[in-house]
């Protein structure tokens, strides 16, 4: 076990140490404010304080994990070693910046309890991020710190922890419809022909019919291409369902069709099935267990794991409304408008709360590429975005990291704005497995 010394303990310090030695690194520790405890433990121990009690590993400590609250705190960006860092410490700390508090201000989200304008749908923008500002949004730096913290560590104690964990892969997609044209129902049918009608769209007319009669297959359909990547490369996979009322921004197929209930149930038979909580949930909180309690119903088991719809995360009162309905697993953490890691780490890790100081049992997820980011706001062609993808996660490979991606079966289907858009997806799963 590897002793730590520091001259206080409080919930931000035994959060961020468990988070990174325990959970990143499988290291066992504990945490003493005992002089004497700590000068006659025999084992690795290092201090983590204002100044080394003798010989000791020692890292230097910054204040954000002894104080409460959120404040404005001063951020200034340099190099180490090629890397971004900040909450410099001096040369007679282990490394040259407090690791442990820079995680702390990163995985928390600390930016985005700060006062920020929020986009058109009320979200945090990637431009304000200190990551965004400072040019490390694709860099999983978290993580390159922690590889970094490891082999100080096992130069210091004569190689005595082992690194267990291995890249992870997990391809997520969102239904938020299931079909363009098909199971619509007669009154929603006839409104999207009279709207093709009106805007002269005769070839939507014309798949239209052809789709609604089973003689083509609907454009949004993509799930027997997926079931087949994920046979041929034996992929992690996660599907999440929108069953919201139906709304501007939420129009999927009705949840009380029985053609859909059937539908999601074959999907669960071979992936992962979590709920895409509604446009509106973030203000109607109430939504989010009508929404679970439907799809818990079709599926006949508990579900636990969610992805808010638009990436609508407003915090930390989204991941409290998803703690209060038991949904311990969260796949939004990422941008709706850039790809890389908002959080800087590809690796899972529980949410903490500024407000309470408190370690959540929320597992937050980060995702790292999403299809309508790289189309939509970035503007890649296929190719570029494949690029990309793969200069992304040969980085996480590297660091024995995970990767998720975010696709939606409409960018995977035959929609003619998605053309090029399956290989990307088909070559990164196969990246990721080779």
């Amino acid at each position: 076990m590897l002793l730590i010394f520091t001259h206080k303990t409080t919930p931000r310090l035994r959060y961020i140490f468990k988070q990174i030695l325990k959970e990143f690194l499988g290291i066992e520790f504990g945490l003493t404010s005992k002089v004497e405890e700590f000068v006659s433990h025999k084992g690795p121990k290092m201090s983590y304080t204002k100044r080394p009690l003798g010989g000791e590993l020692f890292f230097k400590s910054h204040k954000v994990l002894f104080e409460q609250g959120v404040n404005d705190i001063d951020i200034s960006i340099s190099k180490w070693e090629g890397i971004p860092i900040f909450f410099k410490t001096g040369e007679n700390s282990a490394m040259p910046f407090d690791i442990f508090g820079a995680s702390f201000y990163l995985l928390s989200r600390y930016e985005e309890y700060l006062p920020h304008i929020r986009d058109d749908h009320n979200r945090f923008s990637s431009e304000d991020s200190l990551a965004f500002k400072n040019d490390f949004m694709k860099l999983p730096l978290v993580d390159m710190w922690v590889a970094e913290l490891f082999k100080i560590l096992n130069n210091n104690f004569e190689n005595k922890f082992v690194l267990k964990r291995k890249f992870r892969f997990e391809s997520t997609i969102n239904v938020s419809q299931v079909y363009k044209f098909k199971s619509k129902g007669l009154v929603r049918s006839i409104a999207g022909t009279l709207a093709d009608v009106f805007r002269f769209r005769i070839a939507d007319l014309y798949d239209r019919a052809l789709s609604s009669l089973g003689l083509r297959k609907d454009p949004y359909d993509s799930f027997n291409f997926l079931a087949r990547v994920q046979k041929k490369y034996n992929v992690n996979m996660s599907f999440f369902f929108l069953l919201a009322n139906y709304s501007r921004y939420d129009r999927n197929i009705s949840y009380n069709s029985t053609k859909i209930s059937s539908f999601i149930k074959s999907i669960g038979d071979r992936a992962k099935i979590g709920l895409y909580p509604s446009y509106y949930s973030n203000s109607a909180p109430e939504m989010v267990k009508v929404e679970k309690d439907r799809l818990e119903r079709i599926t006949n088991f508990r579900i636990d794991r969610s992805r808010q719809h638009y990436v609508k995360i407003q915090l930390p009162e989204t991941y409290r409304q998803l703690i209060d309905n038991e949904i311990f697993n969260d796949y939004s953490m990422g941008y709706n408008d850039s790809i890389g890691f908002r959080a800087s780490t590809s690796e899972n890790y529980y949410f903490y709360d500024l407000d309470f100081e408190i370690q959540t049992p929320l597992k937050i997820h980060p995702f790292v590429v999403r299809d309508y980011s790289m189309k939509d706001d970035l503007k890649y062609s296929p190719d570029e975005a494949l690029k990309e993808i793969t200069i992304i996660m040969k980085q996480v490979k590297d660091l024995k990291g995970q990767f998720i991606s975010l696709f939606h079966n409409i960018s995977l289907g035959r929609d003619e704005k998605w053309t090029g858009w399956r290989n990307v997806y088909r070559e990164m799963v196969k990246y990721a497995n080779s």
